[in-house]
């Protein structure tokens, strides 16, 4: 892949092992035997990806659900420059208007990183049982936080 901190790829054989590794949310949780073939597929969707992980952005109209799945050796600073730059590729080259994610309790770096981004948390879910944060992050508020002119 390129040396950009992620680049778009239709790469589902890659998406596929990231989400089905142990080391992953996914895997954490106990989901087994993921095929996002058909999730990648669909060109509305984005998965924005460097060699150690990447975003899954799934369209619902113009809000963006965003999955994120890096293996540990792809983790910590690496990451944040990485979902800064997804941000920018979502905001600025697709029709997105929001990005949306959930946080399942317990996960300290995915609520560190979502907060850095300046999501804002608007509540609780449950996703496959387990409890989650629920954020978002707008167009509107990433533009402030980046003082776009």
């Amino acid at each position: 892949m390129d040396r950009a901190p992620v680049v778009r790829s239709f790469d589902a054989e890659f998406l596929n092992r990231l989400v089905n590794d142990p080391s992953t949310e996914a895997g954490r949780l106990g989901l087994k035997d993921l095929d996002l073939t058909e999730v990648l597929a669909d060109h509305d969707n984005v998965f924005l990806a460097n060699d150690y992980g990447g975003f899954l952005f799934v369209r619902d109209r113009d809000v963006y659900e965003v999955h994120t799945n890096f293996l540990p050796r792809g983790r910590g600073a690496k990451v944040y420059d990485a979902a800064r730059a997804a941000a920018f590729f979502m905001f600025t080259e697709t029709d997105c208007l929001a990005i949306r994610t959930m946080v399942p309790r317990g996960n300290v770096a995915a609520k560190a990183l979502t907060e850095r981004m300046g999501f804002t948390r608007w509540g609780d879910t449950e996703v496959n049982g387990v409890e989650c944060g629920l954020y978002m992050l707008t167009l509107k508020e990433w533009c402030r936080r980046h003082k776009c002119r």
